[in-house]
C-alpha cells in the first residue's frame, strides 16, 4: 500500500500544518492589499497637495500681473501729477511697489505704489478694500531702515461701492532709503505711528 493513498484508495488528507498556516497566508495577504491601497492613497494626497499649492502660487502670480498692470494704468493714464510733471522725467527712477492682503476678512485687496525718490511724492492705488467702520480710517506707511517708526503717509477714503482709491502722498518726513509700504486700519483722523493691524503690506 502507497504512502500517499488511503486503503480505499482515497487521497491523503493535507497535513494540518498546512491549516495553521491558512490565518497567516490570509493576514499577509490583507496586509499587502492595505499597503498598496495605503501607498495610492499617499500618492493621491500628494497629488492633491501639490494642486493645491500651484493654484495657490497661481493666485498669487495673478494678483501680482493686476497690480502689474494697475501700476502700468496709473503711469499711462498720467495720474502721477506731480510725481512726473513732465514727459522728460526719468521713469526709470520710480519706485513701484506692489502690495498684497494680510487680512483674512479682505484677501482679494491689493495696491500699487509709484513713488518718486527725487520728488518725494507719491500715488497711491487700492483696489477692492473693504469700507471700514465709520470711526476707523485707512493710513499709508512708508517704512525706511533709518527711521525706527513708519513714517506717516496720511490716511485716505476708498469708494464705498468698489472699494478703490486713488491718492496723492508725500511723506511727513524725507525717505531716504526706501524700505517698504504698508496701510493700516487706524482710528478715525489717522496716528503718529501705527497702532491698528497692516492690512496691505510690499516691498
Amino acid at each position: 500500500m502507497s504512502d500517499e493513498t488511503l486503503p480505499s484508495g482515497r487521497a491523503r488528507p493535507p497535513c494540518p500544518a498546512i491549516f495553521s498556516l491558512l490565518p497567516w497566508l490570509v493576514a499577509a495577504g490583507f496586509a499587502a492589499i492595505a499597503a498598496v491601497l495605503g501607498q495610492r492613497q499617499f500618492v493621491r494626497q500628494s497629488e492633491t497637495a501639490l494642486l493645491r499649492e500651484q493654484v495657490a502660487i497661481a493666485a498669487i502670480e495673478l494678483k501680482a500681473v493686476r497690480n502689474e498692470i494697475a501700476a502700468e494704468q496709473i503711469l499711462a493714464r498720467h495720474q502721477l501729477g506731480s510725481v512726473v510733471s513732465r514727459p522728460s522725467d526719468d521713469l526709470a527712477g520710480l519706485k513701484i511697489t506692489l502690495l498684497s492682503s494680510r487680512s483674512k476678512s479682505s484677501p482679494q485687496a491689493s495696491a500699487v505704489v509709484v513713488w518718486n525718490p527725487a520728488k518725494q511724492e507719491g500715488v497711491l492705488k487700492v483696489e477692492q478694500l473693504p469700507l471700514p467702520a465709520t470711526d476707523r480710517d485707512y493710513q499709508l506707511w512708508i517704512i525706511e531702515p533709518q527711521s525706527a517708526d513708519p513714517v506717516d503717509g496720511g490716511v485716505f477714503a476708498v469708494e464705498a461701492s468698489t472699494g478703490v482709491a486713488d491718492v496723492k502722498f508725500t511723506g511727513r518726513q524725507p525717505i531716504a532709503t526706501l524700505e517698504a509700504f504698508a496701510i493700516s486700519l487706524e482710528r478715525k483722523g489717522g496716528v503718529t505711528k501705527p497702532e491698528g493691524p497692516f492690512v496691505l503690506f510690499g516691498k
